[in-house]
């Protein structure tokens, strides 16, 4: 497995440390904030609000975040009753 590529395997992940492993590795790779919005194809407002919060992405767009610091994003739909 590519060592530079980080794995999560939990159940349920919050959108929060999604956006927080993704700031991790936009800084591990020295990426500015302006070149990930350039790189996902947002305005860099948009980007700032997902960084700090205010405002969450769609899945789409997390998945090009992801992908664009080099993470691997897997998605799976679960029920309801699945996440207690």
């Amino acid at each position: 497995m590519d060592e530079s590529k980080q794995v999560c395997y939990t159940p349920a992940v919050t959108c929060s440390q999604l956006i927080e492993a993704i700031r991790a590795a936009m800084h591990a790779r020295n990426m500015t904030a302006t070149a990930l919005a350039d790189a996902v194809g947002v305005a860099p407002q948009s980007l700032g609000r997902w960084l700090a919060g205010k405002h969450e992405p769609t899945i789409t767009n997390l998945e090009a975040l992801a992908q664009s610091v080099g993470l691997e994003l897997h998605l799976r739909k679960i029920k309801a009753a699945d996440r207690e």
